[in-house]
């Protein structure tokens, strides 16, 4: 069986426009799996990251990692990776301090950039893993906790609403060679969930 890489969506960060748009030119020259988007730190933070956009953020040179302390919260413990050529001890306190995942040297040559790639996909894997095994777990408990069938499913609906940016989920079932709606959430209330416009 063939097993095809994933691809990353990746998001720099860095003040430095130029120096970013090359950085993130030469991962895709690295691991042409990775997707590649660059942005300032002001750009960031005027338009928030929604669940999903991005697999991982690099914070590169200039970006302010203080100011993403909220983005990395909300974020579901998706990997922040700094790659910076600062390695004084107070930055790299500071940084572990806020809970990054990893922290990169820029070198200045290919080595720093390879490493990087390589922490971004071992990161991006484990971060996956996790939320995979996370929602797992929770939807056995809900369907082990649901006293009926249809509370299972609209239990399990709710946790993968949760988990996605979906605005509403519904689950349909063959019945006498139709497929009516057995359950649903997110749909407003003045539509019936067995309404063929659902």
């Amino acid at each position: 069986m063939v097993q095809t890489t994933r691809s990353i969506r990746a998001l720099l960060v860095g003040d430095e426009e130029k120096k970013t748009t090359v950085t993130g030119n030469t991962l895709l020259e690295i691991d042409g799996n990775l997707e590649i988007a660059t942005a300032t730190t002001e750009t960031v933070l005027t338009k928030p990251l929604r669940n999903g956009e991005y697999d991982c953020i690099v914070l590169c040179e200039g970006a302010s990692l203080s100011l993403f302390t909220k983005s990395m919260k909300r974020m579901m413990g998706m990997p922040f990776i700094v790659y910076s050529a600062d390695t004084t001890s107070e930055s790299l306190l500071q940084v572990f301090r806020m809970g990054v995942t990893a922290y990169i040297v820029d070198d200045g040559g290919a080595h720093g950039l390879e490493e990087l790639v390589g922490k971004i996909r071992s990161s991006v894997e484990a971060w996956r893993d996790s939320i995979r095994d996370a929602v797992a777990l929770r939807i056995l408990n809900a369907v082990n906790k649901a006293e009926t069938p249809k509370a299972s499913v609209e239990a399990v609906l709710k946790i993968l609403k949760g988990y996605t940016d979906a605005q509403a989920l519904a689950i349909r079932l063959r019945s006498k060679g139709d497929y009516p709606y057995y359950a649903t959430i997110g749909f407003p209330r003045t539509m019936s969930p067995s309404s063929p416009a659902c």
